[in-house]
């Protein structure tokens, strides 16, 4: 009697475990779309009304930014909860008030630096820095982070950076305005210096791993985030001289492995 009764009821659990999940999809559908900036910004029209900021939404969607839980209120300040278009904009709309937009030209660093705290105070230490700071020289306005890097950018493009950030470089450092020609270039050797020297350490970490120090890896690792700090202080001097070792480097490791030699931790 007692199987009887407790098979009869079966029904009633299912029947509750539905209910509950229904409500939870609501639930999960309710708050994915209660952001308004994401609701309107993802609108289809705007391929024919306003293709490049449906343009600039589909770039996020696909981003490092987008996959790591940044939305637009990260950067771009607002109010997502606000329906119109006014309220959800704030002080980041286009306006009199531009100068306090969270992605102002001069406001970009900090904005940046609410997630990329040691990398922007790096950059703060540059001559760029320096120039974005000052008032009334727009003719020689520095570069800030979104000079050199798309904040819409895949992991894939974020592999690629090169390309971009030379292209930059070449705005204003160029022989038309004398300004430091010759740093194109310079840039352009260091990137492809640390850019085989992070594909040889990636490849020999995989393969070799086990006959690797761990007192050599974390050496390793240290030299590139030490490369970056000072590329984005504008130390190219040093940056040109320790990419050029940590390469060296890099490529004795990998002849050592490949002869069966050991790696000594010096």
């Amino acid at each position: 009697m007692k199987n009887l009764q407790e098979s009869s009821s079966l029904p009633e659990y299912v029947l509750l475990i539905c209910c509950f999940s229904l409500l939870f999809a609501w639930s999960g559908q309710a708050v994915a779309s209660s952001n308004s900036c994401v609701d309107c910004h993802s609108n289809p029209k705007f391929v024919t009304t306003n293709k490049k900021l449906y343009t600039y939404y589909l770039r996020w969607e696909n981003s490092v930014h987008a996959h790591a839980g940044v939305t637009c209120i990260d950067c771009h300040a607002g109010h997502p909860d606000k329906a119109d278009k006014a309220s959800a904009h704030g002080n980041s709309a286009k306006g009199a008030d531009v100068a306090l937009s969270a992605v102002y030209y001069s406001n970009i660093p900090n904005t940046c630096g609410k997630c990329h705290k040691e990398i922007v105070s790096n950059y703060k230490k540059s001559k760029h820095y320096e120039y974005l700071s000052k008032d009334n020289l727009l003719e020689m306005r520095g570069a800030n982070c979104v000079t050199c890097h798309d904040m819409g950018m895949s992991a894939a493009e974020g592999n690629n950076l090169m390309t971009k950030a030379i292209a930059s470089c070449k705005i204003c450092h160029n022989y038309k305005t004398g300004n430091y020609p010759d740093i194109p270039k310079r840039i352009h050797v260091v990137l492809e210096r640390y850019a085989a020297a992070k594909s040889l350490y990636s490849n020999l970490i995989i393969q070799h791993h086990d006959k690797i120090p761990e007192q050599v890896k974390n050496r390793l690792a240290n030299s590139f985030l030490v490369i970056i700090d000072n590329l984005h202080a504008l130390r190219l001097g040093k940056v040109e001289v320790d990419s050029n070792k940590l390469l060296v480097s890099m490529k004795d490791i990998r002849r050592k492995l490949r002869k069966g030699i050991a790696i000594d931790c010096n």
